[in-house]
């Protein structure tokens, strides 16, 4: 029989994930994790700036918003993505995140799939993106399966500590295990993962309950 993969797979517990085949995959990925505890900077110093960290974002139309390079640990670059297999399920969640992160609405929406569009409504999720982008937390492939046209994408988010100066603060670096469902459609991956969506509207219910976007 067939497993068939998706939404209910994608929303097992860590624990269940972490015993599976990939927990060797896991357990690095969580090494890699503690691993960047050495590679942030000391409070004294700015973080080092690579093609990850531009001055400005496009936040579609009306210009872009001036955004200060010391957020640039969190951001995705070109060469992260690249990392990725053209045309695999990582790659495409790198490509959303990315979307996301640079507050592209159109983007995010034609990589996400009708089910989430229509549960979350697209409206609402743009104004999500406008709103929360370079906010969303670094991202780390792990992993991903695929069982037909169905796919989950294992990962780390990433998250560190600034400290009054704007630096990072060394050794704030943590990784946070999550899974991410992923739908086909034709030649396509489409983001599946309603429930992280609707998290992020929970976390941000007030200020997209007072924002014009």
């Amino acid at each position: 029989m067939t497993r068939k993969m998706g939404r209910t797979s994608s929303m097992r517990t860590i624990g269940e994930r972490l015993t599976g085949k990939h927990s060797a995959g896991w357990i690095a990925a969580l090494i890699f994790a503690a691993t960047l505890t050495s590679c942030g900077p000391t409070s004294d110093s700015a973080p080092e700036t690579t093609d990850s960290a531009p001055e400005t974002l496009n936040t579609g139309p009306g210009g872009g918003t001036v955004v200060d390079p010391k957020v640039a640990p969190s951001l995705l670059s070109p060469a992260q993505i690249d990392q990725e297999e053209a045309g695999s399920p990582a790659r495409a969640l790198l490509e959303w995140w990315s979307a996301f992160q640079y507050a592209d609405d159109d983007g995010v929406l034609k990589m996400t799939s009708p089910d989430v569009l229509n549960a979350v409504g697209a409206n609402r999720l743009a104004q999500l993106v406008r709103l929360v982008r370079f906010n969303l937390p670094g991202i780390k492939i792990v992993s991903f399966d695929v069982e037909q046209d169905q796919a989950v994408v294992r990962a780390l988010l990433l998250a560190y500590t600034l400290d009054k100066q704007g630096n990072v603060v060394e050794a704030s670096f943590s990784g946070t295990p999550r899974s991410f469902a992923w739908a086909r459609e034709g030649d396509d991956w489409r983001f599946d993962e309603q429930s992280y969506v609707e998290e992020l509207l929970q976390q941000y219910v007030e200020e997209l309950q007072n924002t014009d976007l």
